[in-house]
């Protein structure tokens, strides 16, 4: 065990033990043990006086976190102005995977990057998980993403301005990495460059499971060849078909296409195609049916759904039946105009 981990242990035995006694009991000098301690309060594992420890998040959620605007309109027309009413929240996927989680009880970070402006002060403004990971970039502008619904809440198309995620590089990622090594689980969507997923992946402990959450089929191509370390990929249908293709160029049944990421490495495969249910490859495999809803607005119920997976996967569970539980989670963010509910559907009491 190492100096740290062995302070750390006597001062969870014990808040209010001194240097002193901590220098003697691993025969140090105080100041050696003091230099230690130092370090383990400017890391965050220390938090002032009597010693208390900081209980380190499960889950880090790497990738988005941008400013989500919602334009609505009626009888939409293209090449035409059409007369819209907005709204503006804080958005992205790994940010909304990150407040789904801690809202449902799994302590959850969140590590992106914004810049220095009011979007970016926006981002930092949550307090319901933990931003200390965050990295300004001042030379760049922080993610946007805005999207164009009609009168049945059904997106007619989006704009995402996500240059700044190009920036969230694997030097990024070494520099955090003493920290992100404690978490259990790395949840990451596919913002961040194919080098930086390639380089978690390939640094991933022993102890730590990887979740890939692809944002668009667009960014598929961010996704590694090899699949090995991801540990759960949960992906839509139309994501998962143009995945599929870089090994096998014909058409597949679902079942297939979750067959062949499978025999390219990924443990666990959740593949969604709305109202038609999903499929789960797994320690089990199967189809399971989503419940009617009655749609206010479909923004981040992937985000939700996925979430509970993630908590799933977290507690070695069978991922086939917390589907369930995941269809109660998004048809509660479906039926509701909040990108995440405040509420804790999906949890098993």
């Amino acid at each position: 065990m190492l100096k740290k981990e062995k302070i750390l242990a006597l001062i969870k035995q014990n808040p209010y033990i001194s240097q002193q006694e901590i220098a003697s009991e691993l025969k140090l000098s105080r100041s050696a043990a003091a230099g230690y301690i130092s370090s383990l309060m400017k890391e965050g594992k220390i938090l002032g006086k009597a010693y208390i420890l900081k209980e380190e998040p499960a889950v880090c959620c790497i990738g988005g976190a941008n400013i989500d605007r919602k334009l609505r309109t009626e009888n939409f027309q293209w090449g035409d102005s059409n007369p819209v009413s907005g709204s503006e929240t804080i958005g992205g996927v790994a940010r909304n995977l990150a407040v789904n989680l801690q809202t449902i009880g799994v302590p959850s970070a969140l590590f992106t990057v914004v810049g220095e402006d009011s979007e970016g002060k926006e981002v930092l403004s949550q307090q319901e998980i933990d931003l200390s990971l965050i990295q300004k970039l001042p030379q760049h502008k922080t993610g946007t993403y805005t999207a164009v619904l009609n009168e049945k809440s059904e997106m007619i198309f989006a704009l995402a301005e996500m240059n700044i995620y190009d920036e969230f590089t694997p030097e990024l990622l070494k520099n955090q990495w003493n920290r992100l090594t404690s978490y259990q689980i790395l949840a990451v969507d596919t913002n961040i460059p194919l080098l930086s997923l390639e380089w978690l992946l390939e640094n991933k402990n022993s102890h730590q499971k990887i979740v890939v959450v692809p944002v668009s089929a667009a960014k598929i191509n961010r996704i590694p060849y090899d699949l090995r370390g991801i540990d759960l990929l949960i992906l839509n249908k139309l994501e998962a078909s143009v995945l599929a293709s870089r090994y096998e160029a014909e058409e597949n049944t679902i079942e297939e296409t979750a067959e062949i990421l499978f025999r390219q490495g990924a443990a666990n495969i959740v593949i969604t195609a709305g109202e038609n249910g999903v499929y789960v490859k797994s320690a089990r495999a199967g189809f399971k049916k989503p419940p009617p809803a009655n749609v206010v607005d479909v923004t981040g119920a992937g985000d939700a759904f996925a979430s509970i997976l993630i908590h799933a996967l977290l507690n070695e569970e069978d991922l086939l039946e917390y589907v369930e539980n995941a269809f109660q989670r998004a048809k509660a963010t479906i039926e509701s105009e909040e990108t995440v509910i405040k509420t804790k559907e999906g949890i098993k009491l």
